[in-house]
C-alpha cells in the first residue's frame, strides 16, 4: 500500500526515528499492540506464544514484570501513554503526531520519522503536520515539514493553536501571517460544519479529523451559520434545543467509538475543543479551559520527563505529581468534562465518565487558564 493511502487512513509509532505501521485494519496490529508486544519482547517472551488471557496480577509478578508492566498488560494503563511516556515513542495518524514531549531530540525523532513514512519529504517541504505535545498540552497546527526538520521547537511557538483563529476562507495569525486551509480539506470542512448546523452527528473519524486539525475555523463557521439570539443569560441560551448532559453524551459517544478508547486517555484537549464547538453551535457560550486534577494515587510514570530544575524544591514537584494538567469546558460557572474517568486508575473512589457541575461540587478542578481556546 502506498504512502498516501496509509497517511489517510492508518497510524504509525516512531520509534527512534524509524516508522512502524500501526493500524490493524489494514495492518497487523494497532498502536496498542506494539507496546504490548514490545513489553513482553523485552522480557524474551515470544508475543504470539504468550495468553495474556491466562495471567493475573500475581503471576506476571513471578515472571519479573514491574508494577507499571503489569497495569498495561491488564488494560489498567493506555498502552499508547505508558509508551509516549516510558519510551519517548512518537504516534502519528495522518497528518497528526502525538508526543510526551517537545525537544530537539523529539523534532529529530519526528523528522526522521516523517521521513521515513513518506521519502518524498525534503528539508524544504511543506508539507503540513500538526503536533500535541501531551506533558503539556501544546497544540501545533499546520506546521510544514521544513520547521519541524529544523529542530528548533522555539520556531513552532507562531503555530501554537491558542494563536490560530479562522476566516471565510483561511487561516491566519493574529500576527497576520496567512496560513491558509490545504484545498482537500476546505471541501470537507465546510461540508462538515453544514452538517453540524443543522443537528447532524453521525460523525465519522475523518470528521473528527478535521474537526481536530481545524478547531477554530469550525467554531467560526458554526458562529456565522447559527443565528445569534438575545435571550443569553449566565452563559446559557433559552433557545438551546438540547441540554449540556445530552450534547457532552453525544460528543462524548463519537469520540469513544472513533478512538476505541472508552477513557479517552490523554484525549482531553481534543475532546474538549469538540465539545465546545457542539456547545456553541447549540447556543451556549462555551470556553476551554486548562488546570489541574488533583488525584491520590499519582502514576509514578508520569514524572519521569520531569526536570527538577522546573521546581523550586522537592516539596513543590512532589505535590504536582498530585494535579496532572488537565483541560475541560465551562458554560457560565458549569465545568463539563467528557474525559474525566480517564484519572480513575490514580482516584480511591472512581468518578463518572461524565462530570457536571461547579468548582464547588467538583473540588478536584483548579483551573489556570481560563477562555484557553
Amino acid at each position: 500500500m502506498n504512502w498516501y493511502k496509509k497517511a489517510q487512513t492508518g497510524e504509525w509509532w516512531i520509534i527512534d526515528g524509524q516508522a512502524s505501521f500501526a493500524d490493524a485494519e489494514i495492518g497487523d496490529m494497532n498502536h496498542s499492540g506494539y507496546v504490548i508486544d514490545s513489553i513482553l519482547s523485552n522480557h524474551d517472551l515470544e508475543p504470539e506464544r504468550f495468553d495474556l488471557t491466562k495471567e493475573n496480577e500475581q503471576s506476571l509478578k513471578l515472571k519479573g514484570f514491574s508494577d507499571e508492566e503489569i497495569s498495561v498488560l491488564l488494560d489498567k494503563t493506555d498502552p499508547r501513554a505508558y509508551a509516549m511516556k516510558k519510551w519517548g515513542w512518537k504516534r502519528v495518524q495522518g497528518n497528526n503526531v502525538q508526543t510526551q514531549t517537545l525537544t530537539t531530540d523529539d523534532l529529530k525523532d519526528i523528522a526522521n520519522g516523517l521521513y521515513d513514512i513518506n521519502d518524498e519529504l525534503s528539508e524544504n517541504d511543506e508539507t503540513t503536520f500538526n503536533i500535541e505535545v501531551v506533558s503539556t498540552g501544546a497544540y501545533y497546527t499546520s506546521v510544514p515539514y521544513r520547521i519541524i526538520s529544523d529542530e528548533n521547537p522555539g520556531a513552532l511557538r507562531i503555530y501554537d493553536s491558542s494563536y490560530v483563529m479562522a476566516q471565510k476562507h483561511g487561516w491566519y495569525k493574529k500576527s497576520s501571517r496567512k496560513i491558509y486551509i490545504p484545498a482537500e480539506d476546505y471541501d470537507k470542512l465546510m461540508a462538515l460544519v453544514d452538517r453540524m448546523a443543522r443537528g447532524d452527528r453521525n460523525w465519522t473519524s475523518e470528521d473528527l479529523q478535521i474537526q481536530q486539525n481545524y478547531p477554530e475555523a469550525v467554531e467560526v463557521l458554526l458562529k456565522q451559520k447559527i443565528p445569534k439570539t438575545s435571550t443569553c443569560s449566565n452563559g446559557m441560551c433559552k433557545l438551546a434545543r438540547k441540554t449540556i448532559q445530552q450534547i457532552a453524551l453525544e460528543v462524548r459517544k463519537n469520540m469513544v467509538k472513533c478512538y476505541d478508547d472508552e477513557c479517552l486517555k490523554t484525549y482531553c484537549l481534543p475532546a474538549s475543543r469538540l465539545l465546545k464547538s457542539e456547545l456553541i453551535k447549540s447556543g451556549y457560550d462555551a470556553t476551554v479551559t486548562q488546570g489541574v486534577f488533583r488525584v491520590d494515587n499519582p502514576d509514578p510514570s508520569a514524572t519521569e520527563d520531569w526536570d527538577p530544575k522546573d521546581f523550586e524544591n522537592e516539596e513543590e514537584m512532589q505535590e504536582a505529581t498530585y494535579t496532572p494538567l488537565h483541560y475541560w469546558v465551562e458554560v457560565g460557572n458549569t465545568i463539563i468534562d467528557i474525559t474525566a474517568s480517564q484519572f480513575n486508575d490514580e482516584l480511591d473512589d472512581p468518578v463518572s465518565p461524565i462530570e457536571i457541575g461547579t468548582y464547588a461540587s467538583l473540588e478536584r478542578y483548579t483551573p489556570i487558564a481560563k477562555d484557553f481556546i
